[in-house]
């Protein structure tokens, strides 16, 4: 349409051929498709009127990459959009006319974020073995965690097809295996099969999901000499003096009773050597060594025996003292236990008073 200037006074005007267009109102009729990934790169046709060239698209606030417009159909590509949690976002499609600021809401597109899903464990189940954890959805950098703890990752591989990434893991060494109390000896827990929770986290994504109970971790396979108390104490003999009697004349006649003394024995300490291991504990000899050893009462444990996990045998020992010759020096014993998980050595120092 022309624009005719007229002016009234002069009887002058200018004309202006095509200086004006009537245009319909912009509008957004349809929008295919209205949704699409965080990372984006989906292709949105948007149908409408009133579309202009140069506009400007934005979806859910972010802009687009406008590729192509006419004046009833743009097409766009979504832009990454930075997520502030592990959900899905939503806003609405606005397209803006740059040259007069003419802009039509639209529906809302949703930025779609997928959800991380553990698929499987599997691996080596000791402490600092090898573990493999597949997850569908695991985007961007990753973190997993056994029980709790940190597992550095050694190794991750995504199939290109499925969206499937397996990542190797090492088992923490710090992880607190369950534990059996052993009746006989006070203290000694058996560690025992342990399942713990695996947890994967998307650090770029927040998402995350757990297993529960996926995993569970084996102690050593080895045996474990547990010995509680873990060391005889100090003997010490109590030394008794029955003092001298003198005798008497005429009948009955009673003869003189010289002093003599007597030594109360100690009473028994007690150690218990228990196996907290979960293979056999095989005791291969027991053995006492000193030239005080004759003056305690031992009780050593079978040799050769084999313990099962929390089974437990006794090493027992009392002093029976001396009373001379004076002064007395306090006797000296050594007590040694060879077994398949180490050698244990006891000393045992015995004194009369």
């Amino acid at each position: 349409m022309d624009i005719r200037i007229v002016n009234v006074g002069a009887g002058k005007s200018v004309t202006l051929a095509g200086g004006f267009r009537y245009t319909p109102k912009m509008q957004i009729t349809a929008v295919t498709p209205n949704q699409g990934p965080f990372t984006g790169g989906t292709r949105v046709l948007i149908d409408g009127t009133g579309f202009d060239d140069p506009v400007t698209v934005t979806l859910n606030g972010i802009a687009a990459q406008v590729i192509k417009v006419t004046g009833t159909e743009i097409i766009a590509i979504s832009s990454p959009i930075a997520l502030q949690s592990c959900s899905d976002s939503t806003g609405p499609i606005v397209v803006t006319n740059i040259n007069n600021g003419d802009s039509a809401p639209g529906p809302s597109f949703i930025y779609k974020v997928s959800k991380p899903a553990i698929l499987s464990v599997t691996g080596v189940s000791s402490l600092g073995g090898a573990a493999t954890i597949t997850v569908l959805n695991g985007i961007g950098i990753a973190r997993i965690s056994i029980g709790g703890l940190s597992a550095p990752i050694t190794g991750q591989t995504t199939d290109p097809i499925t969206g499937i990434t397996t990542f190797t893991v090492i088992v923490p060494t710090t992880l607190k295996l369950d534990t059996l109390a052993c009746t006989g000896v006070a203290g000694a827990l058996a560690a025992q099969p342990t399942p713990f929770d695996v947890t994967y986290l998307s650090l770029t994504t927040s998402c995350t999901d757990t297993a529960p109970k996926a995993l569970t971790i084996n102690p050593a396979n080895a045996p474990l000499l547990f010995v509680s108390p873990t060391a005889f104490t100090p003997f010490s003999a109590r030394i008794t003096t029955i003092p001298a009697t003198p005798g008497s004349p005429g009948p009955p006649v009673v003869p003189p009773t010289p002093a003599t003394s007597t030594v109360t024995a100690t009473a028994p300490q007690l150690i218990g050597l228990a196996n907290t291991g979960s293979a056999p504990l095989n005791i291969t000899s027991a053995t006492v060594s000193g030239a005080g050893c004759a003056n305690f009462t031992i009780a050593l444990p079978p040799a050769p025996s084999t313990l099962n996990q929390c089974e437990s045998v006794i090493l027992s020992a009392s002093y029976n003292g001396k009373t001379g010759p004076l002064p007395l020096v306090a006797d000296q014993c050594q007590v040694q236990v060879v077994t398949n998980a180490g050698t244990k050595t006891f000393n045992l120092v015995g004194t009369s008073q």
